[in-house]
């Protein structure tokens, strides 16, 4: 069952004096997804599609030891119902820079529905480019888009600034033009100052876009291959770094229009 609602976050956000096209914030928004296992909340975004299903990034954390879990996506203002998701493959090590999954949706499940893409960018953003978007499912509502600010990027992290919240974990952080994904969004820091922590693209890409085209070929051996492989620059987490909670599906603030 479907349900409509208010879209409040496509307005747009002030950039470099400017403002973000409303086109490219509903891409940014229809993006990313709403993932939810075992009674917890956090975010995916679509990054590959093929003819039979579409691919979504996320975080380990977020599903947990789970094979199947359930996302909610947006398409032109309204709201789908819970659609299983497949992990297909999965790579995290506690207390290390490396916290990923990725979950496939049968296209057939969709109702004809076309969703947008956004690849995983090759380049890491740089010092000259702090500027970024985000989009995630903060204390487990819909979708919201926040602008942040990019403090430091070292090894393969980026830090930024304002933090994220319950609920945001999975987030990618895109280029203000929304053409791709640049980090994937896991950790933040504690204490007063507190920054979020992100993966970068270049550090993840490799791993996500093989286990596209191992599962694709029904190959679970290259998967497995694939996840006990290392991936070069993961390092150990910045002191005092932690996961980003997730949101408790009881807690979530309804968006309005939702019933659910």
């Amino acid at each position: 069952m479907i349900k409509t609602f208010i879209i409040m976050s496509l307005l747009a956000i002030p950039c470099f004096g400017q403002d973000v096209p409303d086109d490219r914030m509903q891409r940014i928004y229809e993006t990313t997804v709403r993932v939810l296992a075992n009674g917890s909340i956090g975010t995916g975004s679509i990054f590959h599609e093929d003819d039979k299903y579409y691919y979504i990034l996320t975080n380990d954390h977020v599903v947990g030891d789970n094979s199947h879990v359930n996302i909610e996506y947006t398409r032109n203002h309204v709201k789908s119902s819970r659609i299983r998701a497949k992990v297909i493959g999965s790579k995290h090590t506690k207390g290390l820079t490396i916290d990923v999954a990725i979950l496939r949706i049968s296209k057939s499940n969709l109702n004809n529905i076309d969703l947008p893409v956004m690849p995983i960018g090759r380049i890491a953003p740089n010092m000259n480019d702090r500027l970024l978007i985000t989009c995630g499912c903060q204390n487990g509502a819909r979708p919201s888009i926040q602008q942040c600010y990019m403090t430091q990027r070292v090894n393969n992290l980026i830090k930024y600034t304002p933090t994220s919240l319950p609920g945001r974990s999975g987030s990618m952080l895109c280029d203000v033009e929304g053409k791709e994904i640049l980090g994937l969004v896991a950790w933040m820091s504690g204490g007063e100052n507190s920054v979020g922590i992100a993966m970068t693209c270049s550090s993840i890409r490799d791993f996500c876009y093989g286990v596209v085209e191992a599962s694709s070929g029904n190959d679970p051996i290259a998967v497995r291959a694939l996840e006990n492989s290392d991936i070069e620059g993961v390092v150990p987490l910045p002191m005092g770094a932690f996961e980003i909670p997730l949101a408790r599906e009881e807690d979530a603030i309804p968006t309005a229009g939702d019933s659910n």
